[in-house]
């Protein structure tokens, strides 16, 4: 097992840099001269801005050098100023990351109680009418966009309730109340659109497990339906689960975009969607390093959770 770890653990440097070379290779790969493209709006385009920008932006220097200065600058916690708004990139990651994190667990949590409660009741109960319904609502809920789904909740919640979620955000610390109500619709429906995928995971991985001859065997001993469930089908049929569930929470670290934009949550999508239309490279950069930092991080939890799932694992490793 520790062979298992370190062998994980020694990827991630070099996933890491493979993530800043791509985040890095962003601002290159675009058609055009970029410091033209963020000056294009001014009505007067001087050659002195232009030269400027370029020197902050590191277009002056060949491609080795400017990127050692940007990973050397990242390493030491400076991702670089916002051209638009002239603050630290870093400043406005740690504003908008609490709430992209509180969205991403409250999301996950509903997703995995609600995904694998109807998965295991869909495969105990195979072809059952509660089984068929479940997967006509998951599919159905599946083919539904988020924010579409957010929409009807606050126009429907302000028609029929009198309610409409706060417009201004406040921390869980700060406002509890106000937090929750505004974040528990957001969570709903995100959380429900993961489950929908959780179920239909649990559900087959837990069907092809009842499948196999251990499983047969530990009926023809007598052991009882709950046992053989929960404690010998149920942890090998959570593997898949447990990475789309992974891969659903590295996902929404980043920011759902369209949720954020709908109930007006300043987290890292929203930052990143403002950063791409106004052309803030130095903005853009940081936050696609910090949602492949996430990705790769939460797969490295993921990889080990695998051991303590799977027992076999321990003994391979």
């Amino acid at each position: 097992m520790a062979r298992y770890m370190a062998r994980r653990a020694l990827m991630l440097p070099v996933l890491l840099f493979l993530v800043s070379v791509a985040v890095f290779a962003i601002v290159r790969l675009i058609p055009g001269d970029p410091a033209e493209s963020i000056l294009s709006e001014s009505t007067m385009l001087r050659q002195q801005d232009l030269d400027q920008l370029r020197k902050e932006l590191g277009l002056n220097d060949p491609l080795p050098v400017a990127y050692g200065k940007w990973l050397g600058d990242v390493v030491r916690g400076d991702m670089g100023t916002s051209l638009a708004t002239d603050r630290p990139v870093t400043d406005m990651l740690r504003q908008a990351i609490p709430v992209s994190l509180e969205l991403a667990l409250f999301g996950l949590v509903i997703s995995v109680v609600t995904g694998v409660s109807l998965g295991i009741v869909s495969a105990v109960w195979q072809d059952s009418p509660g089984d068929i319904i479940a997967r006509l609502v998951a599919i159905l809920w599946l083919s539904l966009p988020g924010f579409w789904l957010g929409t009807l909740l606050i126009v429907f919640g302000a028609r029929w309730f009198e309610w409409v979620p706060p417009v201004r955000y406040q921390s869980l610390a700060d406002n509890p109340s106000q937090n929750l109500e505004l974040f528990l619709p957001a969570a709903i429906v995100l959380g429900l659109h993961s489950a929908a995928v959780t179920m239909r995971y649990t559900r087959s991985g837990l069907l092809e497990v009842l499948r196999q001859d251990y499983i047969r065997t530990a009926r023809a001993k007598g052991l009882r339906d709950s046992a053989i469930y929960m404690r010998h089908a149920l942890r090998n049929a959570l593997l898949p689960v447990v990475t789309v569930a992974g891969l659903q929470f590295a996902v929404l670290l980043g920011g759902s975009v369209t949720l954020e934009a709908v109930f007006n949550l300043p987290g890292v999508g929203r930052l990143l969607i403002a950063a791409i239309r106004s052309r803030d490279y130095p903005v853009i950069q940081g936050a696609v390093l910090y949602i492949g930092a996430m990705v790769i991080f939460v797969n490295f939890l993921v990889d080990l959770s695998y051991v303590a799932l799977n027992p076999r694992l321990r003994t391979q490793s």
